[in-house]
C-alpha cells in the first residue's frame, strides 16, 4: 500500500477514501493552480540565495506500507554549500506553521537524507522563511499515523472523521457514509 507525504496528519477518513475510491473524489481545480502559483513565487524568491535542483520522487519502504512523495525544490545554498530541502505553502496571510507542513517536511528530509529544510510560506505580499531540522519524534509519529491509517484500511473500516470537513474533496462520499450507518 502507497501512502503521500502530502497526506500527513490528514483526515484519516479522507486518506481511506482516496486509497478505496480515487474515481469519487471532486477536486477543485483552483487550489492546484494556487499551489502552482506559490511554487513559481518561492523559486524565484530561491533564485537570489541558493542553485536549485530537479527533485525525484522518493520513498521510505516500511514493512507494510511505503510512503512517496516529492519535494517541491532542493537547493544549495550559494554561500554555505549545504543542501536543503525545500517546501512551500501558499497562503492568503503568514500563520504559525501548521504540524502537517513540518511533518511532510520532515518525511521529505528523511526521503533525501537531510538534516534541514526550509519551509516557505508565500502570502500575497510577503515570503516567510522557516528553518526546519529533521526531528526523529516527529517522524516516528508520522509513522506511528500512518500505521493506523492502514491498520483501518486493510481491515476495510471507515476511520473516524476529525472534523475538519469544509471544503472535503470527498464530502458528499464522507456524508452519504454516516447516512448508512
Amino acid at each position: 500500500m502507497k501512502f503521500y507525504a502530502s497526506w500527513i496528519f490528514k483526515c484519516p477518513r479522507w486518506i481511506y477514501f482516496r486509497v478505496k475510491f480515487p474515481e469519487k473524489e471532486v477536486i477543485n481545480s483552483k487550489i492546484k493552480e494556487i499551489g502552482n502559483l506559490g511554487e513559481k513565487i518561492a523559486k524565484d524568491y530561491l533564485k537570489k540565495d541558493y542553485w536549485i535542483f530537479p527533485t525525484r520522487k522518493r520513498f521510505i519502504e516500511l514493512d507494510d506500507f511505503k510512503i512517496v512523495g516529492k519535494a517541491d525544490f532542493k537547493v544549495l545554498s550559494k554561500d554555505e554549500k549545504r543542501f536543503e530541502v525545500v517546501e512551500v505553502k501558499k497562503v492568503r496571510e503568514i500563520v504559525t506553521p501548521r504540524v502537517e507542513w513540518i511533518a511532510q517536511l520532515n518525511l521529505y528530509l528523511k526521503m533525501e537524507g537531510i538534516e534541514r529544510g526550509l519551509l516557505l510560506q508565500v502570502g500575497d505580499n510577503i515570503i516567510e522563511e522557516r528553518v526546519v531540522h529533521f526531528n526523529d519524534g516527529l517522524y516516528e509519529r508520522s509513522i506511528g499515523f500512518y500505521s493506523e491509517v492502514h491498520e483501518y484500511i486493510s481491515r476495510g473500516i471507515v476511520p473516524p472523521k476529525t472534523g475538519n470537513c469544509m471544503g472535503c474533496s470527498y464530502e458528499r462520499l464522507c456524508i452519504s457514509t454516516d447516512n448508512s450507518d
